[in-house]
């Protein structure tokens, strides 16, 4: 009787672990989407466009980097609370001083480390 009682314990125990690890990787990556997806952005040297990106963390945030290529992003909104689900991170890139190409880049990780990375593409232009 020991036995059986020992072993209904251990598989209640090896049942539980697969089902906690295979609920994690049903978790999909975070989505990045911002509302000009797709057109790339035409500015001015020192021109200033701002920007949003809105994010669905299905594994709750945990991080994020803000990037800028041809010029500057400042970030204006602030740090999504831990373990949020749907937020935005919002700011204004400024435009460097020489023509030619640029981007916005946004990386987002999850509290189960699963990343996203979106971009925004701008011209800077001789105008």
């Amino acid at each position: 009787m020991k036995t059986i009682k020992l072993f209904a314990l251990l598989f209640t125990v090896v049942l539980s672990v697969i089902t906690y690890s295979c609920a994690e990787d049903d978790i999909a990556a975070p989505v990045i989407t911002y509302p000009d997806e797709g057109i790339i952005i035409e500015l001015a040297p020192g021109e200033i466009y701002d920007f949003i990106f809105t994010i669905d963390a299905e594994g709750g945030y945990s991080s994020h980097t803000l990037t800028a290529d041809g010029g500057i992003a400042s970030e204006k909104s602030s740090t999504p609370p831990q373990e949020a689900v749907n937020f935005t991170i919002s700011g204004e890139f400024t435009a460097g001083n020489v023509a030619g190409p640029g981007t916005i880049t946004l990386s987002v990780t999850d509290q189960n480390g699963k990343s996203a990375t979106k971009s925004i593409k701008v011209t800077i232009t001789d105008r």
